[in-house]
């Protein structure tokens, strides 16, 4: 009797194999990153380990990276477009300085230095890099926070996340990936809060990027941008010659991307089967009409009215159930009363959490450190609250 066809196909992400944690690449031949000249992969396995009557497919395969199909066999591949990724080339630069200098202006430049400057003056934060070890727990704890901070920065824009769904698969990758020095955790802390987290993946002398957020009290200090300095130095500290940003076209990160690539979805089959031939030709032409599809609807702009369409939806599901945080006036030229009517309030507390955001700012502005700062309550006036600080005093209205 012969081997029943399998009707299911394997979904697998290429990025596993990219950063070694499955070896399993037998039907390629080798890999070789075109922007590096690297060989990431060079197949040792006989190709008929390749379950027969079985139809595999891997998704996010950069089209930078050459792909020379294992040669003879029944196995056969199928490419198809999915989206476009974007990256910094950073073989023509000697250090961030030189990319900056040859990316952005005069003044950009002059902000991107302010931005650090002013958040190591007003909290003095602790930068860290785990790479090469940390402890499971501190792992574990980041990526709750992660999580939190992605739920509350798209809460705040009132769209739904399309990461979110992936970051139970990069926790379950990442930690053996970081003792291994084939991923790292980039965080900002402020204390011992983290404000800033960026999870990344390193195959070869790439480094890609797959998520990172911040918390949105922060955001009068532009950590995003503080974050891509700081993963710049250490790319060029570590001789890596790209950083993959990923998928996602959106403003802020076209500003510091010098490349543009194509992700393609890879179909294997076993060509002697005429079910699975034809099966993997589907899924390919469907692939292809979607991203054709998508192509034209961008071009008529027609992508912005769907986003209008999926931020209403947004709204209309979580309802009144989300919460929104209250809006604030900051009066910067004021006379404090006298503190003795006041109320000292511990922002440490998450009752007081609804200051955080209004304290940062006056920080910013001010030019203020926050250990020099004191917050003062009304006890008569529930929404009214003072910032005092070293050379700037302040109150504060909710409403």
């Amino acid at each position: 009797m012969g081997q029943k066809e399998n009707n299911t196909v394997d979904r697998e992400s290429f990025l596993e194999f990219l950063i070694g944690l499955r070896s399993d690449l037998f039907f390629y031949e080798g890999v070789v990153n075109s922007l590096t000249q690297q060989v990431l992969y060079k197949r040792t396995a006989p190709e008929n380990r390749f379950f027969k009557k079985t139809l595999r497919s891997l998704f996010d395969v950069p089209d930078f990276l050459q792909m020379e199909p294992a040669h003879g066999g029944r196995v056969k591949i199928l490419k198809a477009p999915l989206t476009y990724g974007f990256l910094i080339d950073l073989r023509a630069y000697e250090h961030t300085e030189d990319y900056l200098q040859h990316t952005f202006g005069k003044r950009s430049r002059s902000k991107l230095r302010r931005y650090k400057k002013r958040l190591d003056q007003c909290i003095s934060p602790d930068y860290r890099m785990y790479y090469g070890e940390m402890e499971k727990e501190v792992y574990d704890f980041l990526f709750a926070e992660l999580e939190t901070m992605i739920k509350r920065r798209f809460a705040q824009k009132r769209e739904q996340s399309f990461e979110l769904p992936f970051l139970p698969v990069y926790q379950q990758i990442l930690y053996r990936a970081i003792l291994d020095k084939k991923g790292s955790m980039f965080v900002i802390y402020d204390g011992a809060r983290p404000i800033n987290i960026s999870i990344n993946f390193i195959y070869g002398h790439t480094l890609f990027s797959c998520n990172s957020c911040y918390d949105i009290d922060y955001s009068a200090f532009s950590l995003g941008n503080i974050d891509m300095v700081t993963h710049l130095d250490w790319c060029f500290e570590h001789g890596l010659k790209v950083f993959d940003a990923g998928r996602g076209d959106f403003i802020h990160k076209r500003k510091w991307v010098n490349t543009r690539y194509l992700y393609q979805r890879h179909i294997f089959y076993d060509s002697s089967s005429l079910y699975l031939r034809l099966q993997g030709y589907l899924i390919a032409l469907k692939t292809k009409v979607l991203f054709w599809l998508l192509r034209a609807l961008r071009k008529m702009n027609l992508h912005i009215a769907y986003g209008a369409l999926v931020r209403l939806l947004y709204r209309q599901d979580k309802g009144q159930s989300q919460k929104i945080p209250p809006s604030f006036v900051l009066n910067q030229k004021i006379e404090i009363p006298s503190t003795e009517d006041l109320t000292p309030i511990d922002l440490s507390e998450e009752a007081n959490a609804f200051l955080r955001k209004p304290l940062y700012d006056f920080l910013y502005t001010n030019h203020e450190s926050k250990q020099a700062v004191t917050v003062l309550g009304h006890p008569k006036h529930r929404n009214k609250f003072y910032f005092k600080g070293k050379n700037a005093n302040a109150s504060l209205l909710l409403s």
